[in-house]
């Protein structure tokens, strides 16, 4: 049974399409190379809009079809070009994402479409994160700010515009973007470490203990009752884990995953999650990334405990993960459901829930889907 329709795939390309060349001849031909808008009312192709789609044929095993070589190698050149000279990618950026999170992602982009060339060899490297990786105190300091920053006037932003951005930079006191900050750059650093010591930027030595110093510092930081980051001035108050926390911790725990690092607190962590189970089966009011974020921890932490301990969760993990499932696949049933997305990005985070949950085996009569995250750590 197909997981979710070509006709549902179909009608969110054409949405973000904005190539001079018809989407249906480009895919015909297998030449679709990127060109992809993050909204559906612009008229020329940029980051964020062309990454989400390769994470969506990606997942539904239709990258490979959709092009050839030639082709990916014009997207990954288009991704390649959003690099700035530090860098970061903050060219094209149409989103509010910071460029930790935005270089990330293009990595991830990159290594997905790297089918048969290594795109990721192409990078430049980021003198920031050569920084970080020699150096303890500018790594500790890294995570202990994670974009902490005065609030501040934005031009063209207005009062309430600058308050709203200036939010998304209070560190620990404001978990789910800082998350993107800290998680952002260790998954950069992680998917791109062979280039920076092939290049003789970095020891090996180095890369490791970069590591391991890096997930020492986030596990000092892990709250033992909840087994999530509860740094903010309001987790005083607010003692139980959030969906803002769950969603921030997902970040890091990509990380962990990547590397092997064992979680800390992972029952604590599970019940974390557990305790956001809705009748719908979904976190918010349509699914995208927020529901990976907890299928994904739940998987993985599912996995990492002791048998006697799996037995214990696995009915309550099951019918968690079961319910999200049916609850995704079953609002893709509507076509006219992709109208409540308002961008391109919410898709591919709502068919990596389906990807994750399949890991833990639900849907088993469904077709299988590719998993972006056997690859990458970012999404």
């Amino acid at each position: 049974m197909q997981i979710v329709s070509n006709e549902i795939v179909m009608d969110y390309l054409n949405r973000f399409y904005c190539g001079d060349v018809a989407l249906s001849e480009c895919i015909s031909s297998s030449t679709l190379a990127g060109d992809f808008a993050y909204k559906d009312h612009y008229t020329d192709w940029d980051f964020y809009g062309s990454v989400d789609i390769i994470f969506t044929l990606y997942v539904m095993g239709l990258l490979y079809e959709y092009t050839n070589a030639n082709s990916r190698e014009k997207w990954a050149k288009k991704i390649l070009s959003c690099q700035d000279e530090n860098g970061y990618f903050t060219k094209k950026n149409a989103t509010a994402h910071g460029k930790e999170h935005a270089t990330a992602y293009a990595i991830s982009g990159l290594i997905l479409l790297s089918r048969d060339e290594n795109y990721i060899k192409d990078l430049r490297p980021c003198s920031e994160y050569v920084e970080l990786i020699k150096s303890k105190a500018k790594l500790t300091k890294f995570i202990a700010q994670m974009g902490l920053r005065f609030p501040r006037l934005y031009k063209g932003k207005g009062l309430m515009g600058s308050i709203k951005k200036s939010a998304w930079h209070l560190g620990w006191h404001n978990i789910w973007p800082a998350s993107h900050i800290g998680g952002g750059a260790l998954a950069a650093i992680q998917m791109s470490q062979d280039m920076y010591i092939e290049a003789g930027l970095v020891s090996e030595a180095q890369m490791s203990t970069f590591f391991e110093n890096a997930i020492s510092e986030l596990n000092q930081r892990v709250d033992p009752k909840t087994g999530l980051w509860k740094k903010g001035f309001h987790d005083v108050f607010i003692k139980d884990a959030t969906v803002r926390d769950v969603g921030g911790a997902a970040h890091f725990f990509w990380i962990y995953d990547a590397i092997n690092a064992d979680k800390q607190s992972k029952v604590a962590l599970i019940k974390s999650c557990l305790r956001h189970q809705t009748e719908s089966g979904l976190l918010k009011e349509k699914p995208y990334c927020i529901d990976f974020d907890f299928v994904n921890i739940l998987c993985r932490a599912y996995f990492d405990l002791p048998e006697d301990q799996q037995k214990a969760v696995f009915a309550d993990v099951n019918a968690f993960i079961e319910l999200n499932y049916k609850s995704v696949t079953t609002f893709f049933e509507r076509r006219d459901n992709l109208a409540q997305y308002d961008n391109s990005h919410g898709f591919p985070g709502a068919l990596c829930t389906l990807a994750e949950a399949q890991k833990f085996g639900v849907g088993g009569k469904d077709a299988l889907v590719q998993h972006p995250f056997d690859k990458v750590c970012w999404l």
